[in-house]
């Protein structure tokens, strides 16, 4: 900054004053950072919106882990993830706003050295602040749909390349500055963003969506007593199976267990068929349920074993219930010329699932001699 002194003379060496001596000039020197690159913005920027996007999608897959099993595999299918993040982008620009004010920058940012700041130096208020995000979610991100982004993008990157403050931040004239940064912070940044994206990836497998679903209420778990009418033995089995009997035309009692959030199911009944094989009981039990179990290779994936010494029958398949196809498994054991059978009934992700109707089939299977 540069102050014109009020005096407008000096003193000469002598010591007189020179009344015709300029205006005394003082220069204040201050320190100013340089703008930050583009690659640097959209790494920090990245960052910033990837974690946050994560958390904002870990909440809902386990809300919908818990509550709509339909609806949680339709979400995350590759174009329903696609939907999903696009409404979710403003959202989370709204997160990293909140963050911004609170800590006085975001994670990615402070990571890279990255500040933005008002063109006096000041720190952005929170209305501005978001106002900027609404500015970079629109001119930047393309409002996050795929295509429109890449072009965004490209643009914002030729602005900040060529030294012109990108658009978002034109009209408010912004500083995006950044501070000097070792190739280890660099490093960091990228494992971390790598490391973010990557768990987001796993999340939506089917395998680390157990969790919710399982570990959710399903009213009481307290373990009740179950009595095998046909063997006579009893088993404990979790509060919350809800057995029904029906009838086979036979007469034999065919018994269903469902959850509170009908996502599983296991049946258990038994044929007596005497003189047959199990091969043979497996492709006439295949031959007389086609029109509702459709066996995984029409049977031909089933696999033979022994279940305490007894033959045993394994194959997996669909039962396509409404418009929404259920994953089964039928086990088949032999008794002499009586085959049990237990199927395990679940909507996707099955692994959500597993473990409580893994406990019950196993239960039940305690009960048949």
């Amino acid at each position: 900054m540069v102050h014109a002194s009020d005096e407008r003379s000096t003193q000469s060496d002598s010591g007189a004053t020179d009344p015709f001596a300029p205006p005394r000039v003082e220069v204040e020197h201050k320190e100013t950072r340089p703008i930050a690159g583009p690659w640097r913005r959209w790494l920090a920027r990245s960052i910033d919106v990837a974690w946050t996007m994560s958390a904002l999608s870990f909440a809902i897959y386990f809300v919908l882990g818990a509550t709509q099993s339909e609806l949680l595999s339709k979400v995350t299918t590759p174009m329903g993830q696609q939907v999903v993040a696009v409404f979710l982008m403003p959202i989370a620009l709204l997160l990293d706003a909140v963050l911004f004010a609170v800590f006085g920058n975001t994670l990615g940012k402070a990571l890279l050295g990255v500040k933005v700041l008002n063109a006096d130096g000041t720190k952005p208020a929170f209305g501005d602040f978001v106002a900027r995000n609404v500015r970079v979610w629109i001119a930047g991100y393309g409002l996050g749909i795929p295509l429109v982004t890449l072009f965004t993008m490209v643009r914002q990157h030729g602005r900040v390349k060529a030294g012109r403050a990108a658009s978002y931040d034109a009209s408010s004239a912004r500083r995006v500055e950044g501070s000097p940064i070792g190739a280890l912070r660099v490093a960091a940044a990228i494992a971390l963003y790598v490391a973010i994206m990557g768990a987001l990836f796993a999340y939506t497998k089917d395998d680390l969506k157990t969790g919710p679903r399982v570990n959710r209420s399903r009213g009481n778990a307290s373990a009740q007593t179950w009595r095998n009418e046909a063997t006579g033995l009893t088993t404990k089995i979790e509060g919350f199976w809800t057995p029904t009997i029906t009838k086979d035309p036979a007469g034999t009692d065919i018994i269903a267990f469902n959850e509170p959030l009908d996502q599983a199911g296991v049946v258990i009944s038994y044929e007596d068929a005497e003189g047959f094989s199990l091969q043979e009981y497996v492709s006439a039990f295949i031959e007389a349920t086609k029109g509702t179990f459709q066996f995984d290779g029409d049977g031909s994936a089933g696999t033979m074993s022994d279940r305490d010494g007894r033959p045993a029958w394994t194959c997996n398949g669909n039962l396509q219930a409404g418009t929404s196809p259920l994953r089964f498994e039928l086990l088949v054991v032999q008794f002499g010329g009586r085959f049990w059978r237990t199927v395990k009934i679940q909507g996707k992700p099955t692994s959500a699932t597993d473990p409580i109707a893994n406990r019950l089939r196993d239960a039940l299977w305690t009960t048949v001699e």
